[in-house]
């Protein structure tokens, strides 16, 4: 019987593979964030490689992504973000926007999920 991957395992596959399905539609505009996603991909292969063990790298990860995002709205705005005049309601009405996308991106991580753990079930059970 095959062994089926934890579903952790499972999203992160997945939020890989949306990653660099959608990697091509980035805009050419948006340059720097679409050579920081390659750099981040290219850092996974690298760790599947060999490397750390998984939650340093998981850790590790997002400081580098967070850095990433700084020097990305440091060259996107030329200021940090609390030297923003707009600041409070422009921030929370972008932030309110963000999380929007974020719903979005994660109902279809989910449903994709969804969709290979109960492939991955069908599979189990047809080889029993």
């Amino acid at each position: 019987m095959a062994q089926i991957p934890s579903s952790e395992v499972i999203l992160l596959r997945v939020l890989e593979a949306l990653t660099r399905d959608m990697l091509p539609l980035v805009p050419d505009g948006h340059g720097v964030e679409k050579a920081a996603i390659k750099s981040l991909l290219d850092q996974l292969d690298h760790q599947r490689e060999g490397g750390s063990t998984f939650p340093e790298r998981v850790y590790m990860d997002i400081y580098k992504l967070m850095e990433r995002r700084r020097l990305i709205g440091l060259e996107s705005f030329g200021h940090k973000v609390e030297d923003d005049a707009a600041g409070g309601f422009e921030w929370l009405k972008h932030a309110l926007e963000e999380n929007m996308d974020q719903v979005v991106y994660l109902q279809a991580a989910l449903a994709k999920l969804m969709e290979m753990q109960n492939e991955t079930y069908r599979l189990s059970r047809s080889s029993d």
